[in-house]
């Protein structure tokens, strides 16, 4: 997950350069503008939530909770308090959503939490670039560690086939909470390197 602190004034800045969706940005085009973000930038934070920290708090929480989490963890990490907190809403439920944050982080913060918040607000989609080239270079060290495991979505093919080249193995990057890994290689509790 990304956070970009960053003036108003630099919106138009982020818009010339042609910072969207990072979903919609090739990764060569990304990696460039992931520099320009941190020029522009006054402070940029991310977080990288291991596959089994997910999988333990799953047993707990839902996922949108443990975003409400994290959200709150890359708020607290601003030095510099920003004026207002726009969020990439994940839940169907924007009041809902902020108050989850909210019971993690001393907010005073306007916050404003959207769906598409990555398409409406050039900041958002520079911190959804950060988070998006942090997670392609921790993928590009799976695959040099593991072979090639595609881009990580459940969409790809390449991720289906590794799924099913490590049945039986535990592997620290993979969410076994996550249905596609449930479906394609089950729980590592059902099987594991010793059993297999």
């Amino acid at each position: 997950m990304g956070a970009v602190l960053i003036d108003d004034s630099e919106n138009s800045n982020l818009k010339d350069l042609g910072i969207r969706d990072s979903k919609l940005i090739s990764p060569n085009r990304r990696r460039y503008l992931y520099d320009e973000i941190m020029e522009l930038a006054k402070e940029v934070h991310f977080i990288s939530v291991s596959a089994k920290e997910i999988d333990d708090l799953r047993k707990k929480m839902s996922l949108n909770e443990v975003e409400a989490m994290k959200i709150a963890e890359l708020i607290e990490k601003f030095k510099q308090r920003p004026d207002k907190i726009i969020i990439d809403l994940p839940d169907p439920n924007a009041t809902m959503f902020i108050r989850r944050i909210s019971k993690y982080a001393d907010v005073k913060e306007e916050i404003i939490a959207e769906h598409k918040a990555d398409f409406n607000f050039p900041a958002v989609a520079a911190a959804s670039i950060i988070a998006k080239v942090q997670r392609d270079m921790a993928v590009e060290e799976i695959s040099k560690k593991y072979g090639d495991c595609g881009s990580g979505y459940p969409s790809d093919p390449k991720v289906i086939a590794f799924l099913n080249d490590h049945k039986g193995e535990e592997l620290p990057f993979v969410r076994y909470s996550w249905s596609t890994a449930k479906r394609t290689i089950g729980s590592k509790k059902q099987t594991n390197l010793g059993q297999w």
